[in-house]
């Protein structure tokens, strides 16, 4: 059985949104051998009310589980405000900052 994942690319805009743009373009474009997936709409997330929302809209259209990009220099608020509001599994996507 193939599960329907969503993608949550997180950035932190106080740093390089630049590169954080970049690493979300490589990463959506790298990410579609996983398994079918469940697109959001925002390039990227940068608080934790946009991350829990996005999920939340993923997970109604059916994501299954979450894969979330943490682009460089974010910090685990946002994954902690997805990870209260939902019990699907949550893969953490980690790239060299």
């Amino acid at each position: 059985m193939t599960r329907k994942i969503g993608f949550l690319p997180l950035a932190r805009t106080t740093f390089d949104i630049g590169l954080a743009a970049e690493t979300a373009r490589a990463a959506r474009a790298g990410r579609s051998a996983l398994a079918p997936l469940v697109n959001g709409e925002a390039p990227f997330l940068t608080d934790p009310e946009s991350a829990r929302a996005a999920a939340s809209n993923l997970v109604k259209n059916g994501a299954e589980a979450l894969v979330v990009a943490q682009l460089p220099f974010t910090d685990a608020a946002a994954v902690a405000a997805v990870a209260a509001a939902h019990s699907v599994p949550l893969v953490l996507w980690a790239f060299p900052e």
